[in-house]
């Protein structure tokens, strides 16, 4: 599966231009999902030199990721195209509906995903955007 994980208020605490600390638990969670073979795509509006900063501190810190504001190359080749939108399977980003409310914890993302990834179900894992198992280009869910 491809994980999109926004930087600020996510992974972060949110100090732009500076990067604030990590939050807690964020970076077991994103590493274990890596280590899982899971593909990480960190998604930020950063650019030039504070985008530069954020992924220092993200390899300061030791958190592991494929690509940074970029689609993963493989879904690319699969659809023909590169969409200006990230194709991910879960989108973790603090402006998502569930994350308004209550704010991003990892202990509680951790429960989603395990949850859904044992199966494949969670209430709150699709955060109000397209739904996981569900393919982004089809009109209904898959199987």
């Amino acid at each position: 599966m491809i994980f999109a994980i926004d930087f600020d208020s996510t992974l972060f605490e949110e100090w732009y231009p500076d990067v604030g600390p990590m939050l807690p638990h964020a970076k077991e969670v994103v590493n274990w999902l890596y280590n899982q073979g899971h593909t990480i795509i960190i998604w930020t509006c950063r650019e030039g030199e504070v985008l530069d900063a954020a992924i220092e501190a993200l390899d300061l810190n030791g958190v592991k990721y494929h690509y940074v504001n970029v689609n993963d190359p493989e879904r690319i080749k699969r659809y023909g195209w590169d969409s200006r939108k990230l194709g991910c399977d879960v989108m973790i980003d603090d402006r998502c509906l569930f994350f308004k409310n209550n704010g991003v914890d990892w202990y509680e993302i951790e429960k989603m995903i395990k949850q859904y990834l044992a199966n494949g179900t969670s209430d709150n894992l699709s955060c109000g955007r397209v739904g996981v198992g569900q393919d982004p280009h089809s009109q209904s869910p898959r199987g």
